[in-house]
């Protein structure tokens, strides 16, 4: 009986071990998730200014075009 109890004592002790380390991991996880996360919500922000730069540079260069030919 005394033996049942030590295995089933050192199994739920092995499963804690296991469980904190996975709760660990999640946590670990969790935190990069959101790293990710805040860089792409960032990356995200930068191309859409570039894309309204973009657009800009070509609105300026057709009226660049515009004037030329209007000129020449």
């Amino acid at each position: 009986m005394q033996l049942t109890v030590d295995r089933l004592s050192s199994c739920l002790a092995k499963t804690e071990e296991e469980e904190s380390g996975a709760k660990d991991r999640v946590q670990q996880l969790t935190a990069s998730l959101g790293e990710h996360t805040q860089t792409i919500e960032e990356l995200r922000g930068r191309l859409s200014q570039l894309q309204k730069s973009l657009t800009v540079s070509e609105q300026e260069k057709r009226i660049i075009q515009v004037a030329f030919l209007i000129c020449a």
